[in-house]
């Protein structure tokens, strides 16, 4: 009798049914690296973000804990902060190049202390397909909900996040196959503030806009005037740095990447040969905010 041929991860029999995914909430502490890119990657396929972190945090970077509904909690480490999202969360995930180490250690031995689910993916043994498969097989049999994700911070390049936002992807998308047959899910802008604070969803305008000048309406009326004197006043790399956070909200919400042919004419219109139609948005909005701040100054 010959050898039965040996299936890769993500290979079924054929009357196999996958399991259902179910995540539609990804925590994490903030850090920088694969825990933001958790938070962009879970935002772009519409699921509710959130999660603890120290007050030091708040101190420094602000507008991503208020785009993503990151919380403070006061007089506590990065330990307690991680502990509680451990807590809150029916599963871990910690991203790793070999055996976890830092916060995906500490992560770890909390989730084993709490007796909670968890799944180490060490990208450096695993190949970002099969790592997927395994991802989405692991979400949908221990019917997860709540996922808490750490991983490397960003130090020495963004190899290690790159791939962790490609296994994220490939497996969660499963949970929203909206976003995989055009109709993409309803968009979150980067003013919400999480479960706490309500969600502002671009479906409420009833409109998806055509032109760049609608789009800067839109946006506008979406940001409150922190927000708006924070982009225009800022410096430089600061501003850079918000903007490209800024854009994959604008990419999916606009659908610019889903046929919206209005609006990626009038980008292209108004924009140069080299600069993205996010970014020609992004380059209208801010001259329409330091323009009406002028105009305030003016008046007053």
């Amino acid at each position: 009798m010959p050898p039965l041929r040996q299936r890769r991860s993500c290979e079924r029999l054929p009357l196999t049914r996958a399991p259902r995914i179910q995540v539609n909430r990804v925590l994490t502490g903030g850090q920088d690296g694969v825990e933001r890119t958790a938070l962009r990657i879970a935002r772009r396929l519409g699921m509710r973000t959130g999660g603890w972190a120290p007050r030091w945090r708040a101190d420094e970077i602000p507008d991503i804990m208020r785009r993503y509904g990151l919380r403070i909690m006061p007089n506590a480490n990065f330990v307690r902060c991680t502990e509680q999202n451990v807590r809150e969360a029916d599963g871990v995930l910690v991203f790793s190049l070999g055996p976890p180490s830092g916060s995906g250690a500490v992560c770890m031995r909390l989730a084993r202390w709490h007796q909670m689910l968890r799944l180490n993916i060490n990208l450096r043994e695993t190949a970002v397909p099969d790592a997927g498969c395994r991802l989405r097989d692991w979400l949908g049999r221990e019917r997860i909900r709540t996922l808490a994700v750490t991983g490397p911070k960003s130090e020495g390049g963004t190899a290690v996040s790159d791939m962790a936002g490609a296994v994220l992807e490939a497996a969660l998308r499963a949970a929203f196959p909206a976003a995989e047959n055009g109709r993409p899910p309803a968009g979150l802008s980067w003013n919400d503030g999480g479960e706490s604070a309500g969600l502002h969803r671009i479906s409420e305008f009833n409109r998806i806009p055509r032109s760049v000048e609608e789009s800067v309406d839109l946006l506008m009326g979406m940001m409150d005037f922190r927000q708006r004197t924070r982009l225009a006043g800022s410096s430089e790399n600061l501003r850079l740095r918000m903007i490209m956070e800024m854009e994959d909200d604008i990419i999916h919400d606009f659908r610019l990447n889903r046929g919206n042919k209005a609006l990626l004419r009038s980008c292209r219109e108004l924009g140069d040969a080299e600069e993205s139609p996010a970014r020609v948005i992004l380059r209208f909005l801010v001259n329409r905010i330091r323009k009406d701040g002028l105009l305030l100054r003016r008046v007053k």
